[in-house]
């Protein structure tokens, strides 16, 4: 199978394709590191010189659409195409309802699409999808909220969650980790980090699922854009109330954190603040929980680091990150060229989109000896790109590792035996920007102190 082939099938989330993305990345890097790709209409960046060039150089390269070039416009055209339930939608964030009642012309689609753009655009330009000036001012606003201090007082809530979590399936001898326990985790300790109550936990996850299915999904239905703009909503409505009561009496947690932080321009606005606590919810948890995943499902693959690891604990901060390297949560984020300009030797048109392959620049043979191998005590280690790299280094990163250490060391304690249940070939979710498990069976023996 030729290199296009390989190409096309990633892209259409082809199960073997995303098992074999290192093979194929791999393939890319050896031929000609950056290149057009017709299938995305994007340059991908395989090498980790180049990647670091191009993360490091926000005025070269724009961050606006960073999970891709389709990004608000063209959901919102797709759905404003079907009447069907579009004016409801819209009236949810316009409160203009009333301006598309009755059939859906050519000139009331093109309205509704313009209408559902600018009700999405402030979920664009925020962190991971913001440049300087913007960008900076938002990552004034969380420093402190993710700082090590911070997540430091955060660990015995976090190791709670985990016993809490194992408590509920500890005595079953046999479960599906991804849904029980690595995706639950993070869902549960950034719900309570933003003061979610308990009623709203089950709405929380659901929010969560729904923003997550139309990443990185080329398959995105209009009934996912719908749902995701209902659940867009719902989320707007609760957390406009939580900042509200945030200000007016603050909290030891991360929202009041980020509602009460004075940047340069003053407190920011409940508008700023909203798509702020999306990409908290989407990006950090659903990568948090794929990183868990690929450290046990690793684990459980190595019985000698195994039983490193469970005889020497304080050996997993180690092993997460290694794992970090090797298997990358984020397949792929964008950037776009703001000029003409080139790359890697490779000339990149000003408007042109570029596919930055993290995966790929952690198994640079140039960059890592033996980039395949899982090494600890790497001496460049801990320069992987996993957590990206410049102004937009994961905010995030500290709390991910702590996540993952704890998780990984309270259930390797907790439950003896530990082996997977399922067949040999992992199951990859279905994205082409995030990249893990989308199951993890496993088994254990059950003892009376499960």
């Amino acid at each position: 199978m030729d290199q296009r082939d390989d190409i096309a099938k990633l892209l259409a989330l082809d199960a073997g394709a995303l098992r074999d993305a290192h093979r194929i990345f791999g393939d890319l890097r050896a031929g000609a590191p950056v290149r057009h790709i017709p299938e995305n209409g994007c340059y991908a960046v395989t090498r980790y010189e180049d990647i670091v060039t191009v993360l490091r150089d926000p005025a070269r390269f724009s961050s606006r659409s960073s999970t891709g070039p389709a990004a608000s416009g063209e959901l919102a055209e797709r759905i404003a195409a079907d009447a069907s339930g579009s004016a409801e939608l819209l009236g949810l964030f316009a409160g203009a309802t009333h301006r598309f009642r009755g059939r859906l012309t050519e000139d009331r689609a093109a309205r509704l699409a313009a209408v559902l753009t600018r009700a999405l655009m402030p979920y664009r330009e925020v962190l991971l999808s913001a440049d300087p000036p913007v960008h900076s001012r938002h990552r004034q606003a969380v420093t402190y909220a993710f700082s090590p201090k911070r997540v430091a007082a955060m660990t015995p809530k976090i190791e709670a969650i985990a016993h809490r979590l194992i408590d509920g399936f500890a005595g079953d001898g046999a479960t599906e980790l991804v849904d029980a326990y690595t995706d639950r985790l993070p869902l549960l300790v950034i719900a309570g980090a933003l003061g979610v109550e308990e009623e709203v936990l089950p709405d929380f996850r659901r929010w969560s699922n729904q923003m997550i299915s139309v990443v990185g999904n080329p398959a995105v239905t209009k009934e996912d854009i719908a749902g995701y703009l209902k659940v867009l909503a719902e989320f707007r409505e609760y957390f406009t109330a939580v900042i509200a009561d945030r200000r007016a009496a603050p909290r030891d947690d991360l929202i009041t954190d980020v509602a009460t932080s004075r940047v340069e321009a003053g407190l920011l606005d409940p508008d700023e603040i909203l798509p702020m606590l999306q990409q908290f919810l989407v990006a950090g948890n659903e990568t948090t929980g794929k990183l868990i995943s690929a450290t046990l499902r690793f684990l459980l693959t190595e019985p000698g680091q195994l039983a490193s690891v469970r005889a020497e604990p304080d050996r997993t901060a180690e092993t997460v990150d290694e794992v970090l390297r090797l298997h990358t949560p984020v397949l792929g984020l964008y950037r776009q060229a703001n000029q003409d300009t080139e790359i890697g030797g490779c000339p990149v048109p000003a408007g042109s989109h570029l596919w930055v392959l993290y995966p790929s620049g952690n198994r640079d043979e140039r960059q890592f000896e033996d980039p395949g191998e899982f090494r600890l005590g790497r001496a460049n280690g801990r320069k992987h790109l996993a957590f990206g790299h410049g102004p937009h280094y994961c905010v995030g990163a500290h709390l991910a590792r702590a996540e993952a250490v704890l998780a990984v060391n309270t259930i390797l304690a907790r439950l003896p035996g530990l082996r997977l249940a399922g067949g040999e070939e992992p199951v990859y979710a279905r994205s082409h920007v995030l990249h893990g498990l989308a199951e993890l069976p496993v088994r254990w023996e059950v003892s009376s102190g499960g």
